[in-house]
């Protein structure tokens, strides 16, 4: 038997003409399937996991573990500010360049145009990632800390919103005008 290529076997997906209000609007599986909620924590792990290697390994020489009070009082501030920028650097760079990061890729999930479906333009892989790393990023600004406390709690909100939508859109998908679909 002949091994044909996956586009001959399964026909592309088709985005619909409107955009989907609810899972009865695209496919129940496959290729433009909404994602089970567990397989985008996965690649959210995955993508920590591959950006934990290379902080850790800047961040460990600097850290005093003897010291319980403040183990990170000798940490540079340029370390600090990494440790935040890379993983927004990170995902902006694959979803403006891919529309996946390595971890949805090796999940088989791609955040497209939540009109049309297409490709993410610029701003909206910008938006995508900013929204959740408001309070990561503001930080960092050194503005009063009562207001970053309190965005500290934005991130898990923002993804966590995606279980409440019924096609699983997150406060940041929203925002950016995207969505997540099964790529595979």
């Amino acid at each position: 038997m002949t091994d044909y290529p996956p586009e001959i076997l399964e026909p592309e997906f088709v985005y619909p003409a409107a955009p989907p209000k609810d899972r009865t609007d695209l496919p129940m599986i496959g290729r433009g399937a909404v994602p089970p909620f567990w397989l985008r924590i996965s690649a959210r792990l995955i993508d920590s996991l591959i950006l934990a290697i290379p902080l850790l390994a800047i961040t460990l020489p600097y850290l005093d573990l003897l010291d319980a009070d403040n183990p990170m009082k000798d940490v540079p501030s340029w370390v600090q500010i990494a440790t935040v920028v890379a993983p927004v650097v990170y995902e902006f760079v694959f979803l403006a360049l891919v529309g996946a990061t390595p971890g949805k890729m090796m999940v088989g999930l791609r955040v497209v145009s939540y009109v049309g479906g297409g490709r993410l333009a610029i701003h909206q892989a910008g938006m995508r990632i900013i929204l959740p790393n408001l309070g990561s990023l503001l930080s960092m600004s050194g503005l009063a800390t009562g207001i970053v406390d309190v965005l500290a709690f934005l991130q898990p909100l923002v993804y966590f919103s995606s279980v409440l939508d019924p096609v699983q859109r997150g406060l940041h998908d929203k925002a950016a005008g995207t969505i997540v679909l099964r790529s595979r």
